[in-house]
């Protein structure tokens, strides 16, 4: 739990331990490369001469862009994969 924590913004306010949690493991790794991305994309704008107002929209942009596409066509493939049933995607 510790090791989530450190990495993902979580509240575990409401939860007694032994807790199981409502995401998988993959959530706090997706969150830490978005992060990720996020801090590289700041890092390469700092030398544009652009306000900052229009390097949060490209990153905002870029970051929708990224993420819509990958969880759009990860989603697509699970969906396509022959005998997966409904209660399995979720």
């Amino acid at each position: 739990m510790n090791a989530i924590k450190a990495v993902f913004p979580f509240s575990d306010e409401n939860y007694t331990y032994p807790c199981k949690l409502a995401f998988s493991n993959m959530v706090p790794k997706v969150y830490q490369q978005v992060k990720e991305y996020i801090f590289a994309c700041h890092k390469f704008s700092n030398d544009l001469d652009v306000t900052q107002e229009a390097v949060n929209d490209m990153i905002r942009k870029s970051t929708t862009l990224l993420l819509t596409k990958t969880f759009s066509g990860s989603l697509s493939a699970t969906f396509k994969k022959p005998g997966l049933g409904l209660l399995q995607v979720f």
